[in-house]
């Protein structure tokens, strides 16, 4: 099957990075060999505590070999704004261990957290996106919405016309941030969405109400790949769902 009908296969279950962070390697496997999902996302937290980095890349090629339209996204853990209370020149270092990492795993979408506020200075914010863009090349960027200083229309925005990064739209996370479908679809192109997360499995799980709608809106407008991210269940609730789904 080709990359471009992978990735527009939406009806299958996929599963998000933090869903998955904290698999054995043999349920990963498992969960890739079952699903096939046309996108596999891979959380800094799984490879930092859970599993070994060559026998995950292991796992990952040998899917890919049947698979080879999967695109891999790797989810860091990122702030532009505070730094995790570093400089901005050591912070750069930090985030090269991560690029490594995405690049290991052969990565095509690295996803970041602008973190901070709306407040923070926007040319030092820019600044520092351009600096991490040149970092992780050729990877592409999505950015999340959550809570920080993307959060704004204006910021928003200023991402589309000012960088190349693309955008992952998280429902409750968008919600949360006082964006919704309305405002945000006129704001950003359809090319420019790498992928959504969703805390709710269709009718069979409902973590979180209100985005349901914001949901049904989003994918009547842009078919891009649906990860599950239910926050408040644990590894065990999710296989069960997973598998019964």
């Amino acid at each position: 099957m080709g990359e471009r009908s992978r990735v527009e296969n939406t009806s299958d279950l996929i599963l998000s990075g933090w869903a998955t962070r904290d698999f054995t390697l043999e349920e990963f496997d498992a969960y890739l060999g079952k699903f096939r999902p046309a996108i596999v996302e891979i959380s800094k937290d799984f490879v930092d505590k859970t599993v070994s980095s060559k026998g995950l890349y292991g796992v990952i090629a040998e899917f890919k070999k049947s698979n080879p339209g999967t695109i891999i996204a790797f989810a860091g853990t990122t702030d532009f704004c505070l730094c995790s209370s570093l400089d901005f020149p050591r912070y750069i270092k930090y985030l090269s261990v991560q690029s490594a990492q995405a690049h290991f795993f052969d990565s095509s979408i690295f996803r970041i957290m602008i973190g901070g506020n709306t407040d923070f200075l926007r040319e030092t914010v820019l600044d520092r996106l351009d600096t991490f863009e040149k970092l992780i090349a050729p990877i592409g960027v999505g950015v999340e919405i959550h809570k920080g200083w993307e959060s704004s229309l204006e910021h928003i925005k200023l991402i589309v016309d000012k960088t190349n990064f693309n955008f992952i739209i998280d429902f409750q996370n968008s919600l949360d941030s006082h964006l919704d479908f309305n405002s945000l679809h006129e704001v950003i192109p359809q090319d420019r969405i790498s992928y959504f997360h969703t805390r709710n499995l269709g009718e069979q799980y409902v973590e979180h109400q209100s985005s349901l709608e914001e949901e049904r809106m989003w994918l009547g407008w842009c078919r891009k790949p649906l990860l599950w991210e239910p926050k408040k269940i644990n590894k065990n609730d999710i296989v069960k769902y997973s598998y019964g789904h």
